[in-house]
């Protein structure tokens, strides 16, 4: 991994924590984010990943170490969640969007935790824009989609619900923020973002 990165993350970090057992991976992450004001700690365990997870800004998990403590159903709930791979073994990562390889550069990494703060931002943007509107658990999960460009179809088999119900959620979401179109709730959304 290189060491110097051309790229600075936009937000600073207070916290990261590092899942492995790769020492030379982990002075590598210390390295590459040393000039990004960050506090690297490394945990060995999933009682230890599970209590720090709340306090950090980043989660790097080495997907090669704890796979097999560390289950993909609690991994996937976080938006915090970067995992680390000796190799790409998917086209698209089963645990998270956000993944890089440990042969990365370090702009390559410095991406990924910059693509993973974007997407905590624009989860925090969701649930106060969900607030606001007084919208419902299932309606905020449903709207999530719609920003993501899903289609009442996809969002139906994603949330495992009828398209027809899908679209009672829509409707609701467009009369609570009184919005005509689903354009214009996205327009709303972007104002509020």
């Amino acid at each position: 991994m290189t060491k110097v990165s051309t790229k600075t993350i936009k937000v600073q970090l207070s916290k990261v924590i590092i899942a492995s057992l790769d020492t030379g991976f982990i002075r590598g992450i210390e390295n590459i984010l040393q000039d990004e004001e960050m506090w690297v700690i490394q945990v060995k365990t999933e009682a230890e990943f599970l209590q720090e997870l709340p306090s950090c800004s980043i989660a790097l998990v080495d997907v090669s170490y704890f796979i097999h403590f560390i289950s993909p159903r609690k991994l996937s709930i976080h938006e915090k969640v970067i995992c680390i791979y000796d190799h790409y073994p998917y086209k698209t990562n089963p645990i998270s969007e956000i993944y890089f390889n440990k042969n990365d550069s370090a702009d390559q990494v410095i991406q990924q935790i910059q693509k993973c703060l974007d997407r905590q931002k624009n989860g925090r943007n969701l649930q106060g824009f969900a607030i606001k509107y007084r919208m419902t658990r299932r309606e905020l999960e449903l709207f999530e989609l719609i920003v993501k460009g899903y289609k009442s179809k996809q969002i139906a088999e994603q949330l495992n619900i009828s398209v027809r119900t899908v679209e009672g959620h829509r409707s609701s979401i467009l009369q609570k923020t009184n919005c005509k179109s689903t354009r214009e709730l996205l327009q709303l959304f972007e104002a509020h973002s």
